[in-house]
């Protein structure tokens, strides 16, 4: 009898006072609880460095429950949360050890990291200034807080990202972040420059080609972006992103099959780069192939659950059939992964609004995708059209304007801009927005809706 009343009071004991049966019974039990801390503990060390972070995390927990403000077993649990992508865990556990240990450099750097992929730059730079306070040219925080300082003061950044270039000159990074600063500034030839650093440093790192190209598209010069392209495959030699690019100058060129046969190359080089799928599925999408363009970006989900693209491709297929419950779970995937994410902001932005389900979060993704892609004339559609159904028509107006001079045919736009200026008052400038969207070749329904209002002003 005496044996079954024992087991339950230890479980009780066990969960309500950890510390003290830790210092009286264990002795007895393990010789020593602190023995037995230290080695759960360097199991759970030895497994993170092998990087089995489900099983250090385990171990690290077993040692917790007796030591549950050990400052190194807290941070080592964020740590393996953050590498295993359990972001809300991570959080929990790096700001209990930022109060344990505020001096510890590791974790306020970790902590900056998940700001700044939280979009929460504010927090984020005074995570990177705490660390600089102690560390004046660490160079992880001199990024970090660079980042952050794109959407705060670009400014600011630009000066972080020179300090980085300094401190690790022959690092490809800083000029590519130095020419992004300076080409959203509309610095193209500083930018170009910066750009062209990057690759002389990195021949094989393709986002700074990437600045290129589109420089080179942009400029309407889509030979001397295929050009640049081939250049520097002899360079750096055949890979799967390069021929991705390749086959992203062809999209440019209006050469699907060429396109295709690219991204089919990249996917022989390596099945692993999921970039290629979703490009390829972008480009089945195009030409009418749906289902293919489904079946090719489920592929790419499948090869990196992350990837941007290939949710962009499904969420836009399934908002075009209607279908906008599988469109909004595509376009919240990408935003759960990088939450500045424009094409899927503004995208969801505009769904939420058309069937007025939440304004406040549509006008809030909205204003996102602004402050991510300012030049993009959809999102200034979007934008400025929500601005129109909030009642701020001269804003919505002067959006609407930028977004149409950027895409003068564009009849949907045209469209939107006539019914803003009309409720500013400005019949005349109206008017001319209806008359263009009725003079658009594009079959929508906004062309219609925009020669009965003109109708009725005459």
């Amino acid at each position: 009898m005496s044996s079954f009343v024992v087991i339950p009071l230890v479980k009780h004991m066990l969960s309500s006072r950890l510390r003290s049966f830790c210092a009286l019974a264990l002795p007895v039990v393990l010789g020593s609880c602190g023995r037995y801390v230290a080695s759960k503990v360097a199991a759970a060390d030895s497994l993170y460095r092998e990087r089995r972070y489900q099983e250090a995390i385990s171990a690290y927990d077993k040692a917790s429950r007796f030591d549950s403000n050990n400052p190194h077993i807290i941070s080592q649990l964020g740590f393996a949360h953050t590498a295993l992508g359990h972001h809300d865990l991570a959080f929990t556990f790096l700001e209990k050890a930022r109060e344990l240990q505020p001096n510890d450099i590791n974790v306020r750097l970790a902590l900056a990291s998940l700001y700044l992929r939280d979009a929460r730059d504010t927090n984020a730079v005074n995570e990177a200034n705490a660390v600089l306070k102690k560390q004046p040219d660490n160079v992880e925080a001199l990024n970090i807080r660079a980042a952050a300082e794109l959407e705060l003061n670009p400014a600011d950044a630009l000066r972080d990202f020179r300090k980085v270039a300094q401190a690790a000159p022959k690092n490809s990074r800083p000029p590519y972040m130095i020419g992004s600063v300076l080409l959203a500034q509309g610095d193209t030839a500083g930018a170009t420059k910066e750009f062209e650093k990057a690759l002389s440093l990195g021949p094989a790192d393709v986002d700074p080609l990437q600045k290129l190209v589109s420089i080179d598209l942009a400029r309407n010069q889509s030979d001397a972006a295929l050009q640049r392209v081939k250049k520097q495959m002899a360079v750096a030699g055949d890979s799967a992103s390069l021929h991705t690019l390749l086959g992203s100058v062809y999209i440019a060129r209006g050469d699907a099959p060429s396109a295709q046969g690219e991204f089919r190359k990249a996917i022989a080089l390596n099945p692993k780069y999921a970039e290629s799928y979703a490009e390829l599925a972008g480009v089945y999408r195009s030409v009418g192939k749906v289902d293919t363009a489904i079946a090719i970006a489920n592929q790419a989900i499948r090869v990196d659950s992350s990837n941007l693209g290939a949710r962009m491709v499904l969420g836009v297929i399934y908002q075009s059939r209607g279908d906008e419950a599988r469109a909004q779970a595509q376009y919240e995937a990408a935003l759960a992964v990088n939450p500045r994410f424009a094409g899927a902001a503004n995208n969801l932005a505009w769904m939420l609004s058309e069937r007025n389900a939440d304004p406040a979060r549509a006008m809030y993704l909205a204003q996102l995708a602004k402050a991510a892609d300012p030049n993009n004339p959809e999102v200034s559609d979007t934008y400025g059209w929500i601005l129109y159904k909030q009642g701020q028509y001269r804003q919505a107006a002067a959006e609407l304007k930028a977004g149409a001079a950027r895409l003068p045919n564009d009849a949907a736009i045209a469209f939107h801009l006539g019914m803003a200026t009309l409720r500013t008052g400005d019949t005349t400038g109206a008017k001319a927005a209806f008359k263009r969207a009725v003079d658009s070749n594009q079959n929508v329904p906004e062309k219609a809706k925009a020669q009965s209002v003109l109708a009725a002003l005459k």
